[in-house]
């Protein structure tokens, strides 16, 4: 009996490991990646960062200032972390490590994304954070279900996003096949314009 179950138990984290494994494959390694959060943060000590940001060593999560007193979160890849820790003791700036392992929590919302979305029901695509694609992938299926009403339309012609991305959207209209439709006011909709509207374009 023992045995049994012993096997059942193997098999079971078995299965979860090569589940979060291929999931996992589909997103950008983040093994080894920390936050750091530095408070108070100043001006000179923000443009130095965010100068380290283009460079691409750091990756600003936040940053707000307020009076000189503000704050910021770093997102650090294990081989920057000493250059970056260096660089804000040079400074003499405050900070904080996280201690969590950001591929790590990647990784474990990975599996459970995919383990619950058989049995997800209808609505429930706005309790979690979402990639690209699924969002592109939730946009043309809501156009498919009301496809007498909304049509997908794509905005390559006026340019694509930093990251080379195609930028869609959708029309939302009374009836998409009324040739009156395309002469009514519009009210234009959009998330995402900055880089770090993370929910912006899946409420949207």
């Amino acid at each position: 009996m023992t045995s049994k179950s012993t096997l059942l138990t193997f098999g079971v984290i078995l299965v979860l490991k090569i589940v979060q494994e291929c999931h996992s494959a589909k997103l950008p390694k983040y093994s080894g990646f920390q936050v750091l959060t530095v408070s108070p943060v100043w001006q000179e000590l923000a443009t130095h960062l965010t100068l380290l940001e283009s460079k691409g060593e750091v990756d600003i999560m936040s940053l707000n200032l307020v009076s000189g007193n503000g704050a910021m979160q770093l997102l650090v890849g294990p081989n920057n972390l000493p250059s970056v820790i260096a660089t804000l003791e040079s400074f003499k700036a405050q900070f904080t490590i996280g201690k969590e392992d950001i591929g790590e929590i990647l990784s474990k919302q990975a599996t459970e994304k995919f383990l619950k979305a058989e049995s997800d029901e209808e609505g429930s695509f706005h309790d979690d954070y979402h990639s690209y694609e699924e969002m592109l992938e939730r946009l043309e299926s809501l156009a498919n279900s009301h496809s007498d009403k909304s049509q997908i339309i794509s905005l390559t012609d006026h340019g694509l996003t930093h990251e080379k991305r195609e930028i869609k959207g959708i029309r939302i209209t009374h009836d998409i096949t009324d040739p009156a439709s395309s002469d009514k006011p519009l009210i234009w909709l959009d998330g995402g314009i900055h880089a770090r509207e993370w929910i912006s374009p899946a409420t949207m």
